[in-house]
């Protein structure tokens, strides 16, 4: 995944050697300041990227056709925050920096067979919240539950006063990723704070509503 300068544009890549540099890639629309979730599924046949749940490409890879027998390897993880190079330019505008890269959190799966990727559960071993994304937000904006196992909880927002919002109590959810709206149609502009109870946790976050 790549995403350049403050262009609202997320890149799907790849880049490998067939006798030759070569690429394969295609862009697609997101507000790049806002919390997303970044997904490749990679298995022996593709490799297909997601943007906060929906897949917006895919390279096939199956008997390493068109010379990429390299995505058959073991590979690690990069997350960097480069200055420079080919693609944005060497100059670099000193008048935007300091600048960042937030990331809430980092998950890796890995299938127990070979059998395909769609047809097997890939389930997280811990109960985690992400971010709401789109945040700031107009007027909902969604929070990715992943649960090991299907589970009650509540789900109470509150303004900065400490009144609450929006409550939903005895919310079943399934095991795995959940995606919970949350609709601030008939709050006031400013900010919130969504807090998540479970049996044994309770998980806040921060979400900003501008209207």
């Amino acid at each position: 995944m790549e995403q350049i300068n403050t262009e609202d544009i997320i890149h799907a890549n790849v880049h490998y050697d067939n006798n030759g540099y070569k690429s394969n890639g295609k862009g697609i629309s997101a507000a790049v300041a806002d919390f997303h979730v970044y997904a490749v599924d990679w298995d022996e046949k593709a490799i297909r990227f997601l943007l906060d749940g929906n897949q917006y490409h895919q390279v096939n890879i199956e008997n390493s056709i068109n010379g990429t027998e390299e995505f058959h390897h073991e590979h690690f993880i990069i997350l960097n925050y480069a200055m420079g190079g080919n693609w944005p330019g060497f100059v670099v505008n000193e008048n935007e920096l300091p600048s960042a890269i937030e990331i809430d959190y980092v998950r890796v799966y890995q299938k127990k067979s070979t059998t395909d990727i769609f047809t097997e559960s890939l389930i997280p071993n811990e109960i985690s919240i992400s971010q709401a994304y789109p945040n700031p937000f107009n007027p909902a904006t969604n929070l990715n539950i992943y649960l090991p196992q299907s589970e009650s909880l509540s789900i109470t927002v509150y303004n900065t006063l400490g009144q609450i919002v929006n409550l939903q109590s005895n919310l079943i959810l399934n095991q795995g990723n959940n995606v919970v709206p949350i609709n601030g149609s008939k709050w006031n502009s400013g900010m919130y704070f969504i807090v998540v109870q479970t049996k044994t946790q309770i998980f806040m976050r921060k979400i900003h509503l501008i209207k």
